[in-house]
């Protein structure tokens, strides 16, 4: 079980990945990656800030965060003691 942290959804989105992280994440079974609900509102408020000054920008990360909760559907995790200390 992996927990995929934000910085690492925001990686493989960019369109220069960094290559190490793109393999390591191939080598991972679907079924083994999590979102938390932490990185939801992190991808969110970065819509937010960015609707003021870029909106043609904000509506592709809309877009790409809709596919994500699509993607990840039944493997998004709140947040919980449990989680916290995994």
């Amino acid at each position: 079980m992996f927990l995929i942290d934000t910085m690492v959804l925001s990686e493989l989105r960019r369109r220069q990945r960094d290559a190490g992280v793109v393999a390591w994440v191939r080598e991972q079974r679907q079924e083994d990656c999590f979102l938390s609900v932490v990185s939801i509102g992190e991808v969110e408020r970065g819509i937010a800030r960015k609707r003021g000054g870029d909106p043609a920008f904000a509506a592709q990360l809309a877009g790409w965060l809709d596919q994500l909760l699509r993607l990840y559907g039944d493997r998004l995790l709140p947040v919980d003691v449990g989680v916290a200390r995994r």
